[in-house]
């Protein structure tokens, strides 16, 4: 997972927005299954500071937030 985040970040770098949040999508969905939420979260509001009328991304970061049970959030 974290490979696939720091190739998401290398892309980012480089203004490859689509290409790298394909990454961070691949990356978030290895920690989730990791039971590490707390970085999935973080990668999918890296995403929405990227894309911030995705609507999908806003929606698998609160899902995220729901399984973590995150209340400040």
């Amino acid at each position: 997972a974290y490979t696939l985040q720091i190739e998401g970040d290398i892309l980012w770098h480089f203004d490859d927005y689509v290409r790298s949040i394909e990454q961070y999508k691949k990356a978030a969905f290895l920690y989730q299954k990791e039971k590490r939420l707390v970085n999935a979260i973080a990668i999918y509001e890296h995403m929405l500071s990227m894309d911030e009328g995705s609507d999908e991304i806003l929606a698998q970061l609160i899902y995220f937030y729901l399984l973590t049970d995150w209340q400040e959030k």
